[in-house]
């Protein structure tokens, strides 16, 4: 590789900032997403249901041309740069789903979630879900760093995660996903000029941006952050890998005033987990990602997207095309071009005419696209309250019940609901329990039971109501917060209803020892249970 010749001048993806992002991720740990970081968009159950029916597809059309494994292995799936875990613990959950509906016991999986954060590894280790399926063992986790870490460690088993871990003949190909991971992984800059290339070079010191209150979504110019570009051309090879340089050679001579970001932890990463899969790997990405043509920037236009300490660049899905092209891979784009797509590369022998699973990306992807779907349903929900009962059961139907479509829509929910006859009312009770049934737990998070629970309560199943308000003081715990005191006057007044008055009384005075919250006050239970209950 071309070396720098000023001392102070890196590349742009040896700069401190990346380290600095880094940083944030290791300290703040699970915390991060506590509206720090954006994940809506990548983690809902719209997006997980095409991943899940995808995936299963796969595994079907591979077990038809290979149906006399003797020694059967699992498939493998790598998510990269897990983060919450919402994600995956949602695609394991509708994976062996599939497994069942299906009737395939046959086909097995192993999911390794991976990040390079400890605290979130030891989070997903004792998250109650994940333990559900670490004792199925079809969960194991990895420390994993996107372009730097070359094993995959497994956290549980303690084995070295490859290819020839199994030793069956047939050893099955990989599934690698990377959401919202490779536009917050190290890039570099490159510059064409009169058929020159030049690497962009910048001062290896950490931009000045703490002084101001960063938000989600908050674009920033390299030139707002104090960060000069310096160009100085190189030659090609570059990188000193063949496949790289090649790509960088092919910008060279078909683009002119041309300054791009060019992915390269990304490569390095897809190169090795070909590597550790035995060049058998099909890899789902959805990010922020031009598909076309590398990305176009320049010192002022805002190309950096800071999400409080954390920032994101578009990926140049083209580069990652062009790998794939050069290994004889193949690759398919979501034909809407916007500002956050899926993409599916694949790799492998006979992988590249894998028909079945084309036509499912088709199927599942050629529809809509991750941002498209984020911002439809923002419009959607603007006028929700306006819906008739069919449109409303249509929208939650879509978006499977998603736990954050109904935090956000439950007023309405209710409010639609509580005057139902049982024949309309059953959708809606199937749709909640179907709601809850999907519940992931962060310790920030809203709590969906109580939401759920609110609905049986309103159309005075008080039974069931008593159950979800139980598991949310399961799972968020008994303390003086408003979400612990307002649950417990709900409980208390579905006891009253059940005609259960010595309960009622008891969660109404354990509420009752600290002061009442607004939200309590506001809605006249401290009035309602003294008159009622006759306190």
């Amino acid at each position: 590789m071309n070396l720098p010749s000023k001392k102070q001048a890196v590349q742009f993806s040896q700069s401190k900032i990346w380290q600095q992002q880094n940083d944030f991720y290791q300290q703040t740990g699970i915390d991060a997403w506590d509206e720090k970081i954006p994940y809506q968009i990548t983690n809902n159950l719209i997006l997980v249901n095409a991943y899940a029916n995808l995936i299963f597809d796969f595994f079907k059309e591979y077990s038809s041309r290979y149906p006399t494994d003797l020694e059967p292995n699992p498939f493998i799936i790598v998510e990269l740069g897990a983060g919450s875990g919402i994600f995956g613990a949602a695609l394991i959950k509708q994976l062996l789903e599939l497994q069942t509906n299906l009737d395939r016991p046959d086909i097995e999986f192993k999911y390794i979630m991976t990040d390079f954060s400890a605290k979130n590894i030891s989070f997903w280790r004792q998250h109650p879900t994940l333990r559900e399926y670490i004792d199925l063992e079809v969960l194991d986790f990895a420390e994993y760093d996107i372009g730097k870490t070359a094993n995959l460690k497994l956290v549980n088993s303690g084995l070295n995660l490859r290819h020839s871990i199994y030793s069956s003949e047939y050893t099955k190909p990989w599934i690698v996903i990377a959401n919202y991971v490779f536009d917050t992984t190290p890039q570099d800059i490159f510059q064409v000029k009169d058929e020159t290339l030049s690497a962009g070079l910048i001062d290896n010191k950490i931009p000045n941006f703490n002084q101001e209150n960063f938000n989600i979504n908050e674009p920033k110019s390299f030139q707002k952050l104090g960060i000069k570009i310096e160009y100085q051309s190189v030659d090609v090879p570059y990188y000193k890998v063949k496949d790289f340089d090649q790509i960088l050679a092919n910008y060279k001579d078909s683009l002119d005033n041309h300054i791009f970001l060019f992915p390269i932890n990304a490569l390095k990463a897809i190169k090795n987990l070909i590597k550790l899969s035995g060049k058998k790997l099909l890899l789902l990405a959805t990010d922020k990602a031009s598909i076309y043509q590398p990305p176009l920037i320049s010192e002022e236009t805002q190309d950096i997207i800071f999400h409080n300490n954390s920032f994101s660049m578009v990926v140049n899905f083209d580069a990652i095309s062009a790998f794939f092209e050069a290994i004889d891979g193949a690759f398919l784009h979501q034909p809407i071009n916007e500002y956050i797509n899926t993409s599916l590369f694949l790799v492998g022998e006979y992988l590249g005419n894998y028909f079945e699973t084309q036509q499912s990306f088709l199927t599942h992807f050629n529809t809509y696209n991750p941002f498209s779907l984020f911002n439809f349903s923002s419009q959607l929900e603007s006028v929700i309250a306006h819906y008739t009962i069919s449109d409303l059961l249509s929208y939650l139907n879509w978006t499977h019940w998603d736990t954050e479509v109904i935090n956000r829509c439950i007023n309405i929910i209710v409010t639609a609901t509580k005057e139902l006859d049982a024949i309309s009312l059953k959708p809606f009770i199937e749709g909640m329990h179907r709601c809850a049934d999907n519940f992931y737990y962060l310790p920030y998070a809203t709590s969906t039971f109580v939401n759920v629970g609110t609905f049986f309560q309103e159309i005075k199943d008080f039974e069931t109501a008593l159950q979800y308000y139980e598991k949310s003081i399961a799972y968020f715990g008994r303390d003086s917060s408003d979400l612990y005191k307002n649950t417990l006057y709900n409980m208390a007044l579905c006891y009253y209803h059940l005609g259960d008055q010595k309960a009622a009384l008891e969660h109404f005075h354990l509420a009752n020892k600290a002061s009442p919250t607004p939200d309590m006050i506001a809605k006249g239970w401290i009035y309602y249970l003294t008159e009622e209950i006759q306190i």
